[in-house]
């Protein structure tokens, strides 16, 4: 602008004049862009997100006083934190090249000043280059993967966009120094920063290059993720929070920490948790030694999130507070509100503890304001998620539908329709709806889950596997056994068996092809299916598969193990085998007891299901027993109307009657008190429940029994006779037909007849 010093803000309008051009194919138009930016409307040809229109019409303000405060908050709203899609992509691409515009058309420092800034390169020499690209693409290659190519060209595409912005940002923190714009200590600052960032992407770089296995391609978009550049502009953080070391030993020692603490992050990326625990470890106990605080942050984040992945979620929690303490210590709010949020998932939602997770939630929206432009854009959105978790664990679906539907409608804005990260959003909200009976909705996220991850990883990655997963396999495994994993089951839950199988044989040929693919999952769903249908020899050939297969890949003390016992000691109880079931199930709680600890959801259901099959093996006494402790803990954790503890209290309540008309001698209160609870239980479970037949059935015996309400009782028996025929139990149906017939209930439906 004539007239106006050549500042902070004029190279910010100059980037901003630039990208739009690249973008929208023409120089900006004050009276043409003001009214559509203003109203935060996208380019009209769908092309750009309104997140980038708005953020190029406060940096293009006539006034300078009304632009961004900074170049590095200009770029925290522009630069996306993953492989982004789309115009995302485009723009995060431009960044290095409207950076250059800009030193050019504003170089401050011309002349020698200028030539001392070219050293950029030579600090990239080795990093990434023709040569890099080549061997990522042939390494790929020789991976076998399906999806190599794809996955090689995402990844080569965002090192080379990172590598040209950390050129320019390079430069231009240089140049401001020649320009007399900013302190000795900044630039120092800010190219420790830019060290860190190049260290990070060195470490990509060989991981990707040097002989990559079956993980690292399955995990490439992943391994890409880079630690925004953005932060290195940003003069008011930097200044604000704990300098480097000013040892040039210390100094030292803290870049081989972060290199570390960078070795460890990609490990848990490529699913190497051995090597991921170790050098976090590592890592921790070097950055306590040097007493940095911002290393020891980044230390205990990377630790945190080994942890995780070893189902150590205690020791994790651990790390989490020692990282937070330490990163608040150094002053950073946005690092303090990345390590927050974390803990949300891990307290309130892994670990079940919601009302700590809510408070530790109030905590991330505290830090996320004090950290402003400096935190990461997509924060906001992944708080939104945890907090949507916590809610739908514990049962809140319309909190949690809500919250995840903001989620998602921030995450479309800032990164796009076609980010993998709007793909994981859209996935939980499915679940969410799922979980409500909200089935056509359910699919349609689903269905654009789905949509996203096929464009962007193809049909052969794992990642599209677990959505076909999703469209197949959600109630029979949420409901009783494992509530809080992504294993979705739409079909099955609408009974629609057949579609939900195919969901499942597409899951299992695209991770048969992978060998290092997990196959447990979808072949547990076909278990499923085949249990609701009444295939129980079927049902349990895939479930022993599937055990094997977690035995072999986890060891045998995993959770995971215990959920495969769990669910097939659950299919011999189902077929009247309880035999079978019980050394499976008594295996199973002892390892989750171990492993997860004896208040555990878990636990408690596994134990529900012991209890049953002690009641089919004529132990009334003992299932008593068992099924209380069941019920105790279910409520306890999961609330006394959830549906996995209303199962246990009908159980309860069951075995209770079978333990009074054994005794004989049972008072009317030993009789009265579990048919109160049948009659509380049985109208809270969905009719096409067969535990909820089951109770229905109970209580009509004891209806019948006790003289009352005789009509009542024999519509209940006809209830729980059509549902068990539905889902396949005859044997449960046969019964109710012996009793009917007994009963001499006028219209009985005969038996064998269809009664849908």
């Amino acid at each position: 602008m004539p007239g106006s010093t050549i500042d902070a803000r004029a190279d910010q309008y100059a980037f901003a004049v630039a990208l739009h051009e690249a973008l929208h194919g023409r120089h900006p138009d004050p009276a043409m862009d003001a009214a559509p930016h203003a109203a935060g409307a996208a380019d009209p040809r769908g092309r750009v997100p309104a997140r980038i229109d708005r953020a190029l019409a406060r940096a293009l303000a006539v006034d300078p006083a009304d632009r961004f405060g900074s170049m590095a908050a200009l770029l925290a709203r522009l630069e996306p934190r993953l492989v982004g899609r789309g115009v995302a992509v485009a723009a995060a691409a431009l960044v290095a090249s409207a950076t250059a515009l800009t030193i050019t058309l504003f170089p401050g420092g011309a002349g020698e000043e200028a030539a001392r800034c070219n050293g950029g390169p030579a600090r990239l020499a080795g990093s990434w280059d023709a040569a890099h690209r080549a061997a990522l693409e042939r390494g790929f290659a020789g991976s076998g993967r399906p999806h190599a190519a794809v996955s090689a060209r995402h990844a080569s595409e965002a090192l080379d966009r990172y590598a040209a912005a950390w050129l320019a940002m390079h430069r231009e923190a240089c140049l401001a120094s020649a320009r007399g714009e900013q302190s000795v200590d900044l630039l120092d600052r800010r190219m420790a920063c830019l060290d860190r960032r190049l260290a990070q992407l060195r470490g990509r770089t060989d991981l990707l290059t040097r002989q990559p296995d079956g993980d690292v391609v399955d995990h490439a978009l992943d391994l890409v993720d880079l630690a925004p550049l953005s932060e290195c502009a940003d003069a008011e953080a930097l200044l604000t929070r704990t300098a480097p070391p000013a040892d040039p030993t210390r100094r030292r020692e803290a870049l081989a920490i972060e290199e570390l603490v960078d070795r460890a992050t990609l490990a848990s990326k490529a699913g190497r948790g051995t090597e991921a625990l170790r050098d976090a470890t590592a890592a921790v106990t070097r950055a306590r030694a040097l007493d940095h605080p911002p290393v020891t942050a980044r230390a205990n984040l990377a630790l945190s999130i080994a942890l995780e992945d070893a189902d150590r979620q205690r020791e994790a929690e651990q790390a989490l507070h020692d990282g937070v303490a330490a990163a608040e210590r150094a002053g950073d709010d946005a690092l303090a509100a990345t390590i927050l949020v974390r803990m949300v998932f891990v307290v309130g939602s892994s670990q079940l503890r919601a009302a700590e997770g809510r408070t530790l939630a109030r905590l991330a929206e505290a830090a996320l304001g004090r950290a402003g432009d400096r935190a990461d854009p997509d924060l906001r959105a992944r708080l939104q998620t945890a907090v949507g978790s916590v809610a739908l664990q514990e049962g809140k679906l319309d909190e949690a539908e809500a919250v995840l539907t903001q989620a998602l409608d921030l995450r479309r804005e800032l990164l796009g329709p076609d980010d993998l990260r709007v793909a994981a959003t859209e996935n939980i909200l499915a679940n969410a709806l799922n979980r409500h009976g909200k089935y056509d909705e359910a699919r349609a996220h689903y269905l654009a889950a789905l949509a996203i991850r096929r464009k962007v990883l193809g049909d052969s990655h794992p990642r599209t596997a677990g959505l076909y997963q999703n469209l197949g396999n959600l109630e029979t495994v949420e409901r009783r056994y494992d509530l809080y994993q992504n294993l979705g089951n739409l079909e099955t839950a609408e009974r629609r068996y057949d579609d939900a199988r195919r969901h499942f044989e597409q899951a299992l040929a695209i991770q048969s092809r992978s060998p290092d693919d997990s196959t447990a999952n979808s072949r547990e769903g076909l278990g499923n299916i085949a249990a609701m249908t009444g295939e129980f020899a079927q049902a349990i050939r895939y479930h022993e598969e599937a055990l094997a297969e977690r035995r072999a890949r986890l060891g045998p003390d995993h959770p995971s193990v215990a959920l495969s016992l769990h669910n097939l000691g659950d299919i011999y109880v189902s077929d009247g085998k309880p035999a079978q079931a019980l050394p499976l199930l008594r295996e199973a709680a002892a390892l989750q007891r171990r492993t997860l600890g004896e208040t555990h959801h878990r636990y408690g259901g596994t134990l529900a299901i012991i209890g049953e099959a002690l009641l089919q093996s004529g132990h009334p006494a003992e299932s008593v027993t068992t099924l209380e402790e069941a019920a105790s803990i279910l409520t306890r954790a999961l609330g006394e109307d959830h549906p996995t503890a209303l199962q246990a209290r009908g159980a309860l309540a069951v075995a209770r009657l079978a333990l009074a008309r054994r005794s004989r001698g049972g008072s009317r209160r030993a009789i009265d008190q579990p048919i109160a609870e049948l009659e509380h239980v049985a109208p809270r479970l969905p009719e096409n429940d067969a535990d909820g037949a089951r109770f229905r059935f109970a209580l009509a015996r004891e209806l019948v029994a006790a003289g009352r309400d005789r009509a009542r009782a024999l519509d209940l028996a006809g209830r729980a006779r059509r549902t068990f025929d539905a889902t396949h139990r005859p044997r449960q149906r046969d019964e109710v037909d012996r009793w009917l017939a007994r009963s001499g209930a006028p219209g009985r439906v005969k038996r064998g007849a269809s009664a849908r």
